[in-house]
């Protein structure tokens, strides 16, 4: 009891804060200390989700401070009278860090509709006209795709739009560094509000808990709110509220978009590598092709900085905010 009316009273000092300028922890301050004395290729794998030993040795500490975090949020909620009566707990495990060849089975997965993501290609269906073959709106419009043409590669941008509706491209998910975690379920029926005759999902609660205290608790949501372009809304997506922006700004200032067009398609070409339905030889190189093009007509910076605006780091890295690749 002593420890939980501490944390009780940490809780209503800092909710009388609210506003003042966030400082980061002494362990926060440390993690970036060792960051920034690492080597430049040491500490640009690190945020490309590719670390060397060092980085690991880094993500490890990053994990022992998400528990204490999570344990810090659940302990706030236990005296907040208002507050839900779940426990929060990670969605996945690893307190949710997630490297770039775990983060291309997740992505790709989805564009090619195999692995893990079978099924995609009929969670999002591809309609044509029954004519011309053009892509259109909806079922009233055209003819749905069956999974053989729906991976045809002249769909690959349409695909890529609907992955990334709450998937990143490896390289650019911020579960790379360890500040990030999903808790819960990362279905978005689980968070929705009661409407159209359905009830509410067994979260939606929590997740107006987790809104409305945001500005005083440890681990913030991160995609919601007033937003510019990005992913869709992830109530269940929460950041630590002072590292997550400081990673956010060394990720801004020392990665290029070259550098992510790069890594984005050595990814996949990592990815392409494995077993089950992944494309090869002509589709392969056909599909790159078409990915390729993908990205560099899509402002990649939006998947970077279209975080909630008190989640953005200070100051911008010159070549992330120039917007599309010539």
């Amino acid at each position: 009891m002593a420890k939980v009316k501490a944390v009780a009273e940490a809780y209503q000092a800092k909710a009388q804060r609210v506003g003042a300028e966030p400082k980061n922890s002494d362990s926060e301050v440390a993690i970036l200390q060792t960051f920034d004395a690492l080597a430049p290729e040491s500490q640009k794998a690190f945020l490309l989700g590719k670390p060397d030993a060092e980085g690991l040795a880094l993500l490890k500490r990053i994990a022992n401070l998400m528990q204490k975090k999570l344990a810090e949020l659940n302990a706030m909620q236990k005296v907040d009278r208002g507050a839900a009566t779940q426990k929060v707990k990670p969605a996945v495990p690893n307190m949710g860090q997630r490297d770039q060849k775990k983060q291309a089975k997740l992505f790709f997965d989805k564009v090619m509709s195999t692995g893990g993501r079978p099924g995609f290609w009929s969670e999002e269906p591809i309609y044509v006209d029954r004519k011309t073959k053009e892509v259109v709106d909806g079922p009233d419009k055209g003819q749905r795709l069956g999974r053989t043409a729906w991976r045809h590669p002249k769909h690959v941008g349409i695909r890529v739009d609907r992955a990334l509706k709450y998937s990143a491209f490896p390289s650019i998910s911020r579960h790379h560094w360890g500040t990030d975690i999903d808790v819960m379920s990362v279905h978005p029926e689980d968070w929705q509000a009661a409407g159209g005759g359905k009830p509410a999902g067994r979260f939606h609660k929590l997740g107006l808990w987790l809104e409305s205290k945001r500005d005083v608790l440890p681990l913030k949501t991160t995609f919601s709110g007033q937003r510019q372009g990005g992913y869709l809304d992830e109530a269940w997506h929460l950041s630590m509220r002072e590292l997550g922006p400081a990673m956010h700004e060394r990720f801004n200032r020392l990665v290029s978009n070259d550098d992510l067009l790069a890594a984005i398609l050595a990814a996949f070409d990592d990815w392409a590598q494995g077993a089950g339905g992944r494309p090869r030889g002509i589709e392969h190189e056909v599909t790159r092709r078409a990915l390729d093009a993908k990205l560099r007509a899509l402002t990649l910076s939006d998947y970077v900085d279209g975080v909630n605006p008190d989640m953005q780091p200070e100051g911008a890295g010159p070549e992330m905010r120039t917007g599309r690749t010539e």
